[in-house]
């Protein structure tokens, strides 16, 4: 198949943990021509084309090249605060879509859990859960509900509470805990949804293959984690101490915002896209978190960590905060 056959797809985060991951599974299914776009171009994935653009600027569609694209996938998220949520916001959705031609078939927008906020007892959330967010994650609420109004055909991907693998926040508190001891919840009632970074890009790729319209897909593994089985099994594996703290202890060294965070149980029922895409996650955490511990492990052994990547990594104390998906 030469280029010109292959579908054009524009990937908006294109050098993120779950963007970079996300090209690379559409390029290597030789079906696409794959455009990424970030801030900062570092992609090196064979078969993908980089753009380096201000994700923010409202040239946006005048500084891409002048291409139709039949996919758009936005995987640009903003990180923990409401500012950061807000420059994502219904502009920046406008400008997504002043990018599509009459070619453009579906637009992915990547969400997630925390807009569904925390569940109790037996509760779990699905594309039928009512929106009840965590505060920080309020201002995405209008871009639901723009999305969900708009003509152009938008599908909103869900993301879990933790996308963990090779590269990203998961790799970030390993290194973490090379030089600080864990801290976690004491609550073992408090379950978070996971997903491999892998299996989530492919999750994208069934999405757009077999065309559906959603509305929206929760995505995740059968099987949600305890935040306390999360971080006793890397304090095991890592032969590293592992400190529970309660509420009130953590409310002296993490925001109102964190903490919340931190607390949120966030177990998925991810049976509708198993069903109509069906997707399956070759991956299960608690049998292969151990490989990409090794990896990291092999890291350290072969390359001695500069300090200023010593200084900067997440502290110990708000680890929950950075192991979520954003």
């Amino acid at each position: 198949m030469n280029t010109r056959e292959k579908h054009r797809i524009l990937i908006l985060g294109g050098s993120g943990t779950v963007g970079s991951a996300v090209a690379e599974v559409f390029a290597e299914s030789g079906e696409f021509e794959v455009h990424s776009v970030s801030r900062r171009s570092t992609s090196t994935i064979e078969g993908v084309f980089t753009h380096c653009i201000d994700l923010h600027a409202s040239s946006l569609v005048n500084d891409l090249p002048k291409i139709e694209f039949d996919y758009i996938v936005d995987c640009a998220q903003p990180r923990y605060n409401a500012e950061d949520v807000d420059d994502f916001g219904i502009d920046h959705i406008k400008n997504i879509e002043a990018i599509c031609s009459t070619r453009t078939k579906r637009l992915l927008y990547t969400s997630g859990v925390w807009v569904y906020g925390s569940q109790s007892g037996s509760s779990v959330i699905s594309e039928k859960s009512p929106l009840a967010p965590l505060d920080y994650a309020k201002p995405r609420i209008p871009i639901l509900e723009y999305l969900k109004e708009s003509s152009y055909p938008w599908v909103q991907l869900c993301l879990p509470s933790i996308v963990y693998g090779s590269v990203g926040p998961f790799q970030d508190i390993l290194r973490s805990a090379y030089q600080n001891d864990l801290v976690s919840i004491d609550d073992e009632r408090v379950l978070w949804s996971v997903v491999e970074r892998c299996d989530l890009a492919t999750a994208y790729l069934s999405i757009i293959e077999r065309c559906l319209s959603g509305p929206v897909y929760c995505i995740a593994e059968p099987r949600a984690v305890s935040v306390v089985e999360f971080f006793d099994s890397i304090g095991h594996a890592l032969d590293r101490q592992v400190s529970r703290k309660s509420r009130e202890e953590l409310s002296k060294i993490q925001s109102r915002e964190d903490l919340e965070v931190s607390f949120a149980s966030e177990p998925v029922d991810s049976s509708l896209i198993v069903k109509d895409a069906n997707w399956i996650p070759k991956h299960s955490y608690v049998k292969d978190f151990q490989k990409f511990i090794k990896k990291e492990e092999l890291n350290q052994s072969a390359h001695t960590t500069p300090p200023d990547v010593i200084h900067n990594a997440p502290k110990a104390s708000s680890s929950a905060r950075y192991f979520r998906a954003s």
